[in-house]
């Protein structure tokens, strides 16, 4: 439609509504067309992964891997466990006392007399 409303506002030119309806008709089915073309090189790829969802598949793919241990050594999901609650204790328990935030926002107004 948007092809139909600028040639007639900006070059005076009016379409019947036939061809503004084959004209928008062509337009999605040639996009889904070469959607369906483009589907095995861009959905069935198992490889791909968006860049929204790489840090969850990594972090997923790192902790659920097979891995070949020795004997008495951590594995990895115990290893992320133990710096999680580290992180936890380390940031949140001693709170702001012992850690000030740079970013900090003042709450309070500051009064200059």
């Amino acid at each position: 439609m948007n092809v139909s409303v600028v040639a007639e506002k900006y070059y005076g030119v009016t379409y019947g509504p036939w061809f503004e309806l084959l004209l928008v008709l062509s337009r999605d089915l040639t996009g889904i067309g070469l959607a369906g073309m483009c589907r095995g090189f861009s959905v069935k790829a198992a490889s791909m992964i968006w860049p929204d969802n790489l840090v969850a598949c990594t972090l997923l793919n790192a902790l659920h891997a097979e891995e070949e241990r020795e004997t008495g050594e951590m594995s990895r999901l115990k290893l992320f466990l133990y710096l999680v609650t580290g992180s936890f204790l380390w940031y949140f328990i001693p709170g702001e006392q012992l850690h000030p935030s740079p970013l900090r926002v003042r709450l309070t107004p500051v009064y200059h007399l």
